[in-house]
């Protein structure tokens, strides 16, 4: 049979068929594929993804087919841990709740059934430029969500790492578990220049960007302060709300509608400017008090795995010569109201 191949095509074998030596490359490549040994993601082998990921060789495979290899690559251990984080404060409170929850091949990490609520945790390394190439991966992702009938909140590692209290009470107040207060039963008060610091100082421990520059009104309960507006000039008579945020695990009915009325009477303004993260909010409601939203686009923060930092710290993109990478958002919607 040998000698009868060699003298009738010329080669012994039919894998030295040279019409067929593309279809014999194809199954190396796949058989490579398989055992883990071709390069498939940023320079890695299966084998080397799934050992990041810290699951075996099969399971890795299992994952690419079910959720695609962008969002495979994506579920790794330390996104497990910052996932614990808040399961161990769900099981706490008891709140009925699911994980890993696919939704047209993506996932949100927590999903509460009863109240169509999505809950994403954000690795600084797994969501930067440095993996993720399209910057409107996190707009794109939301989208998906909403259109679908949920309402996402996305929170970085960072912000988890180090405004915890901060985010349970956002996510509280989305389950409807937060003290409730009337802002006709708050005081209205502008803080002068020698107690701005105090305000300051609520921004930091209630908002999750910390504190902001301007002026400061805020509502007082029982000589406490429970809800802040920070109002900055930006030239002339144009103003930008810099910060509006209540104190922690309390919902404050009516607050901005009577903030934003008082501080009308203080400041002689002709346009108010306010920017609405899109990762926990909408900014919809701006609608009732004349704002129209006039754009929207994702922005980001430098980050280098740990911490992350604003976009102007590091202008024309010379954070990268830091080793830096950007980690975008879900969108910054500019709305602006006229006077």
């Amino acid at each position: 049979m040998r000698k009868t191949s060699l003298e009738k095509y010329g080669y012994e074998y039919t894998v030295q068929n040279p019409n067929r030596q593309d279809e014999f490359q194809i199954k190396r490549r796949k058989t490579r594929i398989k055992n883990g040994y071709e390069v498939s993601y940023k320079g890695k082998t299966a084998k080397e993804l799934a050992k990041d990921i810290g699951i075996n060789l099969t399971s890795f495979h299992k994952r690419v087919r079910k959720l695609g290899l962008e969002v495979a690559v994506k579920t790794e251990k330390h996104t497990t841990y910052l996932e614990s984080i808040l399961s161990k404060w769900f099981d706490k409170i008891k709140i009925k709740y699911q994980t890993q929850f696919y939704i047209k091949g993506k996932i949100a990490d927590f999903y509460f059934p009863d109240y169509n609520l999505l809950i994403e945790t954000d690795g600084l390394y797994w969501h930067s430029d440095a993996i993720m190439t399209d910057n409107n991966y996190h707009v794109k992702k939301r989208q998906l969500y909403i259109d679908n009938g949920y309402t996402p909140l996305f929170f970085r590692e960072d912000e988890l790492n180090n405004k915890l209290d901060i985010i349970k009470s956002v996510i509280s107040n989305k389950l409807g578990n937060t003290i409730k207060l009337g802002a006709r039963q708050c005081v209205c008060e502008r803080l002068d220049d020698k107690d701005k610091y105090i305000g300051r100082h609520f921004c930091r421990d209630n908002h999750l960007m910390g504190n902001g520059k301007g002026n400061y009104f805020v509502l007082k309960y029982e000589d406490n302060i429970v809800c802040v507006i920070c109002i900055k000039r930006v030239k002339d008579k144009d103003y930008e709300i810099s910060r509006f945020c209540s104190l922690i695990n309390y919902s404050i009915n009516g607050a901005f509608s009577r903030l934003m009325k008082f501080a009308q009477q203080e400041l002689s303004m002709n346009s108010l400017t306010t920017f609405i993260d899109l990762r926990y909010g909408s900014g919809s409601y701006l609608t009732n008090f004349g704002f129209q939203q006039i754009s929207c686009y994702p922005s980001f923060r430098w980050t280098n795995n740990h911490q992350t930092f604003h976009r102007l710290k590091f202008p024309s993109n010379s954070g990268y010569n830091k080793g830096f990478a950007k980690i975008w958002d879900c969108g910054q919607a500019k709305w602006v109201k006229t006077f």
